[in-house]
């Protein structure tokens, strides 16, 4: 939508995300899942360098050669625009919480967690992709025939608050 609106619209002010990649996340679960001394431990994971939408606009901007733009706007003008477009009141009630979250600072992190457990994957120099295949499928196997072995992953959006409707 934002290529073909010309720019993206929120509520989240000049608040920062301190977003990492899916293989950054993927990553820091193999290095958890298949090295010891993690149990019963909590990390924050979060990206190095946080950006605002307004950030986001212009990288997006640059990737698609014209210009596009963040509006920012108020959370119940933010609710009546996303609602307008027919989305399901559910996903337009998460779209306003995200934004203000991120408006408040609660996706904003210092956290270096994620390049950490990175780094203790990688300890014992690079693993080939021969190699995490193997390790993979050695897991894989392992659970299959331990069905104690649970993981649970949290993300910000399970500590934002749903808006009031009002």
């Amino acid at each position: 939508m934002p290529l073909a609106h010309g720019g993206f619209i929120g509520a989240a002010q000049d608040g920062n995300i301190a977003a990492a990649t899916r293989e950054d996340y993927a990553e820091a679960a193999v290095a958890v899942l298949t090295n010891g001394g993690h149990e019963g431990k909590t990390y924050e994971l979060a990206g190095d360098h946080s950006f605002t939408m307004k950030d986001l606009a212009e990288a997006v901007s640059g990737w698609a050669g014209r210009p596009l733009l963040y509006s920012d706007l108020p959370p119940s003008e933010y609710r009546k625009t996303s609602g307008s477009t027919g989305l399901p009141e559910a996903i337009v009630d998460l779209l306003v919480a995200t934004d203000v979250a991120i408006a408040r600072g609660d996706v904003d992190s210092n956290s270096h967690e994620l390049p950490q457990l990175d780094r203790a994957e990688h300890a014992g120099g690079p693993r080939g992709a021969d190699e995490r295949a193997e390790a993979d499928r050695a897991y894989k196997k392992d659970c299959d025939k331990n069905s104690n072995h649970y993981v649970s992953i949290f993300v910000f959006a399970s500590a934002i608050p749903m808006p009031d409707k009002h």
